[in-house]
């Protein structure tokens, strides 16, 4: 798993600041530790944390390399927020050639019409949206390679809506 999170303390404006005069949306200043990773899926031993200065985990980053590198063909995307950095690095993932999923329940938007709009725009567009017990089935199936996908077996989940 990578997990992909801001860049926090760099003494650079964030990506959101920058477009609104050094401050957060609506005037108000970024909280800290607003980057931080929620407990829930917090990163284990083993696995890779990047940060990054943009909505997307791939404008520089070493995500892209770090992906060839291992042999990836397929993205699995969980996040916030679906309408900034999901659909960001979603389009970007789709523009390298990967097939990218997107699971429905671990997506999330500070308004629902939002969220809504952006999960099929890019089901339409970048990515297969799926529910995460469809995902999860997939990944505990023979072909989901031994419960935790693989890099040399790709995932082949698709619906047709």
């Amino acid at each position: 798993m990578i997990h992909i999170t801001g860049l926090e303390d760099s003494g650079m404006l964030g990506w959101g600041e920058a477009a609104h005069d050094g401050v957060g949306r609506g005037g108000r200043p970024r909280p800290r530790g607003r980057y931080d990773i929620v407990p829930e899926v917090a990163p284990v031993e083993g696995e890779v944390v990047l940060r990054k200065t943009t909505p997307s985990a791939f404008n520089g980053t070493p995500l892209l390399a770090h992906l060839n590198y291992v042999g990836v063909d397929t993205l699995i995307v969980g996040g916030e927020s679906t309408s900034g950095c999901v659909r960001a690095s979603v389009v970007d993932g789709c523009s390298y050639r990967f097939k990218v999923i997107v699971v429905e329940e671990c997506v999330f938007d500070r308004h629902q019409a939002a969220h809504a709009m952006n999960l099929f725009d890019m089901h339409q567009k970048y990515a297969d949206v799926l529910p995460l017990a469809e995902v999860e089935a997939h990944l505990r199936s023979p072909r989901g390679a031994n419960g935790r996908g693989s890099a040399r077996e790709p995932s082949r989940v698709d619906r047709r809506r």
